[in-house]
């Protein structure tokens, strides 16, 4: 070993000991060092040793208002961009805009993208819209889709539906709920 050896290898041993690594992690330490350079040795071992955290894959969220029109489309760009995807929801329709079902049978959400005319109220004669269908689940849920003061909340994480079919001026897109506890658990390393 050369000086400049002798010099890395203390550096890395007062390194060990400022750390209080266990004797076992020298003896790693030596047969990485005997099986490649020094610093891709230390490399190695301080990756090991405090690897970078990882953070969970990000689940897409929508949060805010749902108009109408143009005032739906960020809510249907986002719905349209994550179909098959998780996505968290924390959002909100006022309730004089609200068309869909918010009862327990067959809830569903309708956000009109097109209208021929815009006479009130809306409706799939003289406009296009996407149905979004909330889709009963066998398993416990914790999202809310109902009344909550003036609007209508829509709340929790989501399974976007791939298949959507089309009729009556609609295009229907199922939405799974999921139960928030079994979706972060899912993201845990």
């Amino acid at each position: 070993m050369t000086t400049n050896d002798n010099d890395q290898v203390k550096r890395f041993f007062d390194w060990l000991k400022r750390h209080k690594l266990p004797a076992t992690l020298i003896i790693v330490g030596t047969i990485i060092i005997d099986l490649g350079s020094f610093t891709d040795a230390l490399g190695k071992i301080s990756r090991f040793i405090s690897p970078t955290p990882t953070s969970p894959p990000a689940i897409p969220a929508f949060s805010g208002e749902i108009g109408q029109l143009e005032n739906g489309e960020s809510f249907n760009d986002f719905m349209d961009a994550n179909r098959g995807k998780i996505v968290k929801l924390d959002a909100y329709m006022r309730e004089d805009q609200f068309y869909g079902s918010a009862g327990r049978e067959n809830p569903s959400l309708i956000v009109w993208f097109q209208c021929n005319s815009l006479s009130e109220p809306l409706d799939n004669i003289n406009c296009e819209g996407f149905r979004y269908l909330i889709r009963p689940s066998s398993s416990p849920t914790d999202y809310v889709f109902g009344p909550s003061g003036l609007s209508i909340q829509l709340k929790g994480y989501f399974l976007v539906g791939l298949d959507s079919f089309s009729n009556d001026g609609f295009i229907f897109i199922p939405l799974e709920p999921l139960d928030s506890k079994e979706v972060l658990l899912k993201l845990l390393p």
